[in-house]
């Protein structure tokens, strides 16, 4: 089963991330002079998150006095840059699998068919909880909120990077809340890297046939005889389901064949 890069996902927004509270220009500099002046490794890690040597960061720090915009633009600057090194670090440990809680039908499956399944063309693959129980394996439920999560830079300590890659992962947008999402996290070290179905390289990880509680085939699924006569021989113990719309209600019916 294939898993994918963070960078991967289809929503733009997520990682998405906001700035802290915004004092004014001058909390903002008193605040951000406090920081330096207490900790210097401090100041030199938000030199080298921003891109800037020691030497160019303390200039800057110096012009906010007479252009207190310029710390708005520091923080900005350093929130994309914290995000990215963030995202940098989590790839190269890490690939993520997301899922979907299961559910009684209902017609919030009806877009995550479509968007999810090839506009109900593709399949639904229903997992032990065994899949998950692996060493090195992470699973954690998706937070929907109304905003981004938020940071600051400007305040006494820098958010330690392992708590703060962990709040990006887990906070989604509120409109995303109908898919219940659950989130499998997957060391590099338990993947294997090697083609698809359309040659494209991507990372998979080992799934047992047992470890599958049940198929479901889309409503606009192609050769349906044809795929459930071929999962009965490989996956004898496996139910396999059809689906189709209700007729009476904006719901999926789902039909056993196997």
């Amino acid at each position: 089963m294939s898993v994918s890069s963070i960078r991967d996902f289809n929503d733009p927004f997520e990682l998405h991330l906001k700035p802290g509270r915004q004092g004014t220009p001058a909390e903002e500099l008193q605040r951000t002079k406090t920081v330096a002046a207490r900790n210097h490794d401090e100041l030199i890690a938000r030199a080298i998150l921003a891109g800037h040597n020691i030497r160019r960061y303390r200039r800057k720090l110096a012009k906010v006095t007479k252009k207190p915009d310029l710390l708005r633009g520091l923080t900005d600057q350093l929130i994309e840059n914290q995000r990215e090194r963030s995202i940098r670090h989590f790839d190269a440990a890490t690939k993520v699998m997301c899922f979907s809680e299961q559910r009684d039908p209902e017609s919030s499956e009806i877009p995550m068919w479509g968007y999810y399944a090839d506009c109900h063309r593709g399949v639904r693959v229903h997992l032990h909880p065994e899949f998950y129980r692996r060493p090195g394996i992470l699973v954690f439920d998706i937070d929907y909120e109304p905003l981004p999560p938020e940071v600051g830079f400007a305040e006494s300590k820098l958010p330690g990077l392992n708590k703060f890659v962990e709040k990006m992962l887990r906070t989604k947008a509120e409109s995303w809340s109908h898919e219940e999402e659950v989130r499998v996290l997957v060391p590099n070290r338990l993947l294997k890297k090697g083609p698809d179905s359309r040659g494209t390289n991507r990372h998979w990880i080992d799934l047992d046939p047992s470890h599958i509680a049940r198929i479901d085939l889309g409503i606009q699924f192609a050769e349906k005889a044809a795929t459930v006569a071929l999962l009965k021989k490989e996956f004898p113990t496996t139910p396999v389901f059809l689906t189709s719309k209700h007729p009476k209600e904006f719901l999926c019916r789902y039909t056993r064949e196997h």
